[in-house]
């Protein structure tokens, strides 16, 4: 073969080979701890922030004054109005769940979900798949639950030939199941903004 013809498929292979390498990418491990600021939508660091901050203005707030302590607490559905596909309930709702309890304050005591789902069950209640307020109330009475939590995801999503905007907000309500009455509100939300690449 003439030594020029040699080299030229050579350096065609050495360059396939490097194509191919960046094309395949690489993966590695991090710390779960560490700021996930490259997910254009929710991340589990927003995750956790909002939860934290959710549970600290709960535990922070005037009306508990009002209930003998341990207040027992149930968490219903939060639902999912975006129009990405976020499992609101394994996440938002399992992490405010374990904040409440290892929050240590003997404040609340937390009823477990199953308890609610099997009473729901049982009374037919919810059959669109939501719990209302009404219901609430009747299900926090049969399960023996003094306060339903409850809420919903929202977001609004603007893109431009440059950005991805997203914007989100967790609406998070406590019903009272005796006296049918919402005794706390709580409204978080956050701002992402990200760039676009020029193949996007």
């Amino acid at each position: 073969m003439d030594i020029r013809k040699y080299y030229v498929l050579l350096i065609g292979l050495v360059a396939a080979a490097l194509v191919l390498s960046g094309c395949a990418g690489t993966s590695k491990y991090q710390r779960t701890d560490t700021i996930d600021d490259l997910t254009p939508g929710v991340s589990d660091t927003d995750i956790k922030m909002l939860s934290e901050k959710i549970i600290g203005e709960l535990l922070a707030s005037d009306f508990i004054e009002r209930y003998e302590k341990p207040i027992t607490i149930s968490l219903l559905e939060i639902e999912n109005n975006t129009t990405e596909f976020i499992d609101t309930d394994a996440l938002f709702g399992e992490k405010i769940t374990e904040a409440i309890i290892n929050s240590g304050s003997g404040t609340f005591e937390f009823v477990d979900r199953s308890l609610l789902d099997e009473t729901i069950r049982e009374y037919e209640l919810a059959e669109d798949g939501i719990v209302s307020q009404a219901e609430a109330t009747q299900l926090g009475k049969a399960a023996g639950v003094r306060l339903l939590m409850t809420g919903e995801l929202t977001s609004i999503r603007t893109v431009t030939r440059r950005t991805d905007q997203r914007y989100y907000k967790l609406s998070l309500r406590l019903v009272d199941s005796e006296r049918n009455t919402i005794v706390w509100i709580s409204n978080n939300d956050i701002r992402k903004a990200s760039g676009k690449g020029w193949m996007q």
